[in-house]
């Protein structure tokens, strides 16, 4: 509660905006829980449904899990851990198989899926390379690495790696984003098309 010119205001500890849960930390530990509520709500509902839908209908349900996933980067991985088992879930349900039946790790690999993880990176690598090639989308901020002297890696296509000054600062996309695409061999950041891209990033 806060006091202004004889008002008072309260403050709330969250925040939830464009469907994303921020707390006072930003540990986005309210936000992974009600995207873990929200997914098993509709995973139960889908296993229902199921023998009605195809394959490619069924997978839909797994966007919610790929809805603002960049902010995952960086939590600790128990956190990271509850949104795997959510996927493994949705793998199940999507495959028609039980828990049993088949381990999740291969169901992914059939389906295919990357595993959570994985896909924060992918999608934080895919952004770079079309940043790189293609300037689009301008707002992100990422700048081409320029040597202070000619270097045989100059033409690299690296990228700027900004310092996190604090730790959450490491969650900043301008700090993890180039330290993900400068960790990619040369052959897949060189590639000529975002297919060859994809491609060479599996």
């Amino acid at each position: 509660m806060l006091r202004s010119l004889g008002a008072v205001l309260w403050s709330k500890c969250v925040l939830k905006i464009l469907g994303v849960t921020l707390d006072s930390t930003l540990t986005f530990d309210d936000h992974i829980n009600n995207v873990m509520r929200s997914c098993n709500y509709h995973l139960r509902a889908l296993r229902h449904l199921r023998p009605c839908l195809s394959l490619d209908v069924a997978s839909i349900a797994g966007s919610r899990l790929d809805y603002c996933n960049a902010l995952y980067y960086g939590v600790t991985q128990s956190t990271m851990n509850k949104l795997q088992r959510v996927q493994n879930n949705l793998a199940r349900v999507v495959c028609d198989v039980y828990w049993r039946q088949a381990h999740s790790a291969d169901l992914l690999h059939d389906l295919p899926w990357l595993l959570v993880r994985k896909r924060v990176m992918f999608k934080a690598a895919s952004r770079c390379y079309r940043s790189c090639k293609f300037g689009q989308p301008a707002y992100l901020p990422l700048a081409s690495y320029i040597a202070a002297r000619h270097l045989r890696s100059s033409n690299s296509d690296w990228l700027n790696e900004v310092p996190a000054r604090i730790a959450i600062g490491e969650q900043h996309f301008s700090h993890y984003a180039p330290c993900i695409w400068n960790s990619l061999p040369t052959t897949v950041r060189s590639a000529d098309s975002y297919d060859c891209f994809k491609a060479r990033l599996d």
